[in-house]
């Protein structure tokens, strides 16, 4: 018999464990299924394995409580495992350091100075940065603030609140989506949302500083709910903006996925 070669060895190494691979694919599965509890049969159609190998996957996570099954129903559904493993991430991450190298690839990608602002009260806070490598930019120091409504990220923020909030912020007499207290028509503000939402981005293109345009994406936390935005600042042309417009929203929904945001969920 002939003996392997050490080049003939490395190739037929794999990266992953097939097992560990399909008990995470369980596990998204539950965790993005409309019904959040499945019978085995359901499962094994989604995955496409056996019953066998399922059955085995899935007793192994009952076991470290990431899996439970209600014995009337003969369901699966995800356990409260997966809440401490989560909680425990959450209470130990700062999100400066999460965010911050997904603004660092916009700023390189585009050549744009990003931002990540966290929603606090009625206002919003820039709490992290990265500096494009235009001669000319827009500055924007860690701290600045704003009101809630301001801008491109005051419409990203309120095109993703539930109605009642979103209502509650519009009937205010005091609005900054097109400058501080600058009269806002409605009709026209309710088509920017709806197009934001459909989008995934809103935009000020020299409205409320001539010398720049902003693009501004929502970030949604594990509660699917607004929390913050990541906004691009520049001099761009508006031939990019539907470019630009998809990176901005890519980051951002990168950022929700890793803070547990589920759409649709």
């Amino acid at each position: 018999m002939k003996k392997k070669t050490e080049k003939e060895k490395k190739s037929s190494y794999k990266s992953t464990v097939p097992a560990v691979d399909q008990a995470m694919q369980l596990l998204n599965c539950l965790a993005d299924s409309p019904n959040p509890q499945l019978t085995l049969t359901e499962i094994c159609n989604q995955l496409e394995i056996h019953k066998s190998k399922a059955y085995t996957i899935l007793n192994t996570l009952m076991k470290y409580d990431f899996i439970e099954k209600n014995p009337q129903t003969k369901t699966y559904r995800l356990g409260l495992g997966i809440v401490g493993l989560a909680r425990n991430i959450l209470n130990n991450i700062d999100i400066r350091d999460l965010v911050l190298p997904h603004l660092q690839t916009l700023a390189e990608k585009t050549g744009l100075s990003t931002h990540f602002g966290q929603i606090t009260g009625s206002q919003y806070y820039i709490i992290a940065k990265a500096e494009s490598n235009q001669d000319f930019g827009y500055r924007i120091r860690v701290g600045a603030h704003h009101h809630i409504t301001h801008g491109a990220h005051g419409k990203a923020i309120v095109a993703f609140m539930p109605q009642a909030r979103q209502q509650e912020i519009l009937s205010q007499d005091y609005l900054c989506f097109y400058g501080d207290g600058e009269p806002v028509d409605m009709d026209y503000l309710l088509e920017e949302l709806a197009l934001c939402r459909k989008e995934g981005y809103s935009m000020d293109l020299g409205t409320t500083n001539p010398n720049i345009n902003v693009l501004a994406a929502p970030v949604m936390d594990n509660k699917n709910e607004v929390i913050g935005c990541v906004i691009l600042v520049g001099a761009f042309r508006r031939s990019e903006v539907k470019k630009f417009g998809a990176m901005v929203s890519n980051s951002a929904m990168k950022i929700s996925h890793i803070l547990g945001y589920r759409r649709g969920g």
